[in-house]
């Protein structure tokens, strides 16, 4: 089995206080024994056009045994931008200049962008802890999201399954109720990813999941997604319990709904 992360963040991303570095990340998770990472930076591909000791980040960490799958994710920074994070993989990144991806993107532009790369080449899309904006309500719906991601079904390439900053009842949710009904809608089989969305290097590591087949190339790594070959470490989760037990939690939800009501107020006073 290789060790894997399909979703962490680094100090390239955009509105995040965030000091980790591409070549600290890259250096960590060689030694953690990873075999595939993705940096998907919040609306930033920044860290893909570092060059790290005379070589692009992706050919470092290929040198070092290490695969990096192009990533990114699309973070709405204000409620305009919908409820959702989406993440896109594939080569088709490395094809745009960084000052192509939206900063602060609105929900129409989230989906252009989408098709915009995907006519560039390579690239999938998936949503990103699908569960989020809802994840006060104990057991969420799934009708209530697939209605909510209507506006993505036409560029839409996968759902995260596993995301080790939420509990384990959202990511088995995700699983057994919302995945196998967003394949049927898709009348296909998609990529299922899963990641820590680690900000912080201390927390990098601490949860991951496995691709269980063989893995040379970023080839591989899409392959086994859509195929299943695939051990998404759901048993590491852990509970909602905990999750409502953590003051920093609820930090979250504070400033969530304060962005979000703050956002709208401005947007009503536009208008008026």
């Amino acid at each position: 089995m290789f060790k894997t992360d399909l979703h962490i963040h680094t100090c390239h991303s955009v509105s995040h206080d965030l000091e980790l570095t591409p070549k600290d990340l890259v250096d960590e998770a060689v030694k953690q024994g990873f075999k595939v990472i993705s940096i998907t930076d919040h609306n930033s591909i920044g860290a893909y056009f570092e060059e790290i000791d005379g070589k692009s980040l992706i050919d470092y960490a290929r040198s070092k045994g290490l695969i990096v799958v192009p990533g990114l994710e699309l973070t709405p920074l204000s409620w305009s931008g919908g409820p959702f994070h989406i993440l896109v993989y594939g080569r088709a990144l490395l094809e745009l200049d960084p000052k192509d991806v939206p900063k602060k993107p609105s929900l129409d532009k989230i989906i252009s962008f989408c098709k915009d790369i995907k006519s560039l080449g390579e690239a999938f899309v998936v949503v990103s802890h699908p569960y989020f904006m809802y994840c006060l309500l104990y057991v969420p719906s799934a009708r209530i999201i697939i209605n909510a991601l209507k506006p993505f079904l036409g560029v839409l390439d996968g759902v995260e399954i596993v995301n080790f900053a939420h509990g384990m009842e959202m990511n088995r949710f995700v699983i057994q109720r919302l995945a196998p009904k967003l394949e049927q809608i898709l009348g296909k089989r998609f990529l299922k990813t899963f990641g820590s969305d680690t900000h912080y290097i201390e927390n990098f590591g601490q949860r991951c999941g496995y691709i269980t087949a063989p893995v040379r190339t970023i080839d591989d790594v899409f392959y086994a997604l859509r195929t299943g070959y695939i051990r998404p470490g759901i048993e590491t989760c852990y509970s909602l319990r905990a999750k409502l037990n953590d003051p920093n939690f609820w930090k979250q939800i504070v400033k969530v709904v304060h962005d979000s009501i703050t956002d709208l107020s401005g947007r009503q006073k536009v208008k008026v």
